[in-house]
């Protein structure tokens, strides 16, 4: 499973958070798996779930149609959903790429 992309608006935000923090828990929340949120979003809240947790929540990545995409750029994410150090783990060396608004 790759890196999955989730654009939603920003209303919507917390019922895709809270769903997929649903998943990490029953899955006892393991170290590979987390959900991050692109710092610089725009209209649309730009979501990033690593492949574990994708792979874990298949209907997930479907009902928000979900998108497979490179990692995020570690320097723009936040952590949503995950290990406090899953920022480091997951995004150790995905550099500083930064995506435009309508990507």
């Amino acid at each position: 499973m790759n890196w999955v992309q989730i654009l939603v608006r920003p209303d919507d935000q917390g019922l895709v958070v809270a769903e997929f923090l649903e998943v990490w828990i029953t899955a006892g929340g393991p170290g590979d798996m987390a959900l991050f949120v692109h710092r610089r979003s725009g209209a649309r809240v730009r979501l990033f779930v690593s492949p574990a947790l994708a792979g874990q929540a298949p209907d997930l990545v479907e009902r928000f149609s979900g998108s497979p995409c490179a990692p995020p750029p570690r320097n723009f994410v936040e952590l949503l959903c995950g290990q406090g150090d899953s920022l480091d783990r997951l995004l150790e060396n995905t550099g500083e790429m930064c995506f435009r608004e309508g990507d």
